[in-house]
């Protein structure tokens, strides 16, 4: 009887302090580069993005981010910060906007904001500093941020740049 009242004790002990499975969300980023081409189809030019290989002064690009929820709880609040590849510009109005604005930075991913309020400082040869509007050669990385991706969702976010 002893012996019982002991496994009941540990038993309990062990339930007690065991650590309960929780759902959580379990995301995977997976970045796809892809270039312009101009091809025939029914005797029609029609431009496509295919896989890209390489690319060469000239050719747009597209970066795709395919965002998966392969967790049982939804993710929330999340932020995805990609550069603008060296050597390319970001094409204006190209970063997708689904559910989502885009934030841009011109300092390398320090501070972000919306195109309109974007600014960056340059000091003149006589040393003052004057405030300039950024331009799509200025930008240097995009941000979005998901408000939510339901578990067994996929979201994808993307943008154009040109190869100088």
């Amino acid at each position: 009887m002893n012996r019982q009242i002991c496994f009941f004790l540990l038993l309990l002990a062990t339930l007690a302090f065991a650590e309960p499975v929780l759902a959580q969300p379990k995301v995977t980023l997976e970045t796809t580069l892809e270039k312009e081409v101009l091809t025939m189809e029914d005797e029609k030019f029609v431009t496509k993005f295919v896989e890209a290989g390489e690319a060469s002064p000239g050719d747009t690009i597209r970066v795709t981010l395919t965002l998966s929820n392969t967790g049982d709880e939804k993710a929330l609040n999340l932020v995805i910060d990609n550069p603008v590849p060296d050597g390319a510009q970001y094409i204006q109005g190209s970063a997708s906007e689904d559910l989502v604005t885009p934030l841009f930075s011109v300092d390398d991913g320090k501070t972000f904001k919306n195109v309109s309020l974007l600014t960056f400082e340059i000091t003149l040869p006589d040393g003052t500093k004057e405030t300039r509007k950024a331009s799509p050669d200025n930008y240097t990385t995009i941000r979005w941020t998901i408000p939510e991706i339901a578990a067994g969702e996929t979201r994808t976010v993307s943008f154009q740049a040109l190869i100088q």
